[in-house]
Order: C-alpha cells, then sequence, then structure tokens
C-alpha cells in the first residue's frame, strides 16, 4: 500500500483535498464531483488516482460540500422550477475558478 498524504485547505479561495503519493510522477488531475455530493465523498477515486502517480486536486464545486448552498435542496429538487438556472450558474462559477485554482497550484509547486 502506498503511502498517501491527503490534505484539505483552501487554493485560490476554493475548498480543495489534495492528494499525493510520494511517487507522484505522471502530472496533475483537478477532480470535481458530481451534483449534490462533495469531494469528502470522493475519498476513494481521490486515493486510487494519487496511488497511480498523480497529484490529485478534489475541488468542492460552487455551492457543494463546504460552500453549500443553504437553500440547496430547494434549488435541485427534480420539481424546482429554476433548476436548469441553478445548475447552469453553479457550474459557470466552478468553471470561472478553474484558471485560479490552476496557478495557485503551479506556484506552489
Amino acid at each position: 500500500m502506498i503511502d498517501l498524504e491527503d490534505r484539505s485547505e483552501l487554493l485560490a479561495g476554493a475548498p480543495v483535498r489534495l492528494v499525493r503519493g510520494a511517487d507522484a510522477h505522471r502530472g496533475a488531475i483537478l477532480f470535481y464531483h458530481g451534483l449534490g455530493v462533495s469531494i469528502a465523498d470522493q475519498t476513494q477515486e481521490l486515493h486510487s488516482l494519487a496511488r497511480e502517480g498523480f497529484v490529485v486536486i478534489g475541488v468542492d464545486n460552487v455551492g457543494h460540500g463546504e460552500r453549500r448552498y443553504a437553500d440547496f435542496e430547494a434549488r435541485f429538487s427534480d420539481d424546482s422550477p429554476g433548476f436548469d438556472g441553478c445548475l447552469f450558474d453553479a457550474v459557470e462559477e466552478t468553471i470561472e475558478e478553474v484558471p485560479r485554482i490552476v496557478d495557485a497550484a503551479i506556484a506552489m509547486g
């Protein structure tokens, strides 16, 4: 079993989990979870990728995890009339963070 470093922090203002093994040599992966879960729910996937030699940066999407919307269930319920708009807004905000997260990760080395 490969020993892994797994730590949570803020990267460019986004809550992330940084996971890497001692032999991280294959590059980095930005890992985003699905709707309604958080990066804390993805431990198995993050660790599996890190064991394969990647540095894995698991990001809590906007409105999820540590920054979960207080009205998450109302925004994203099956019968919410604003579901599509709320989803696209959250995805757009998450996408807008990507360059800042990448720049911060590069600066960390």
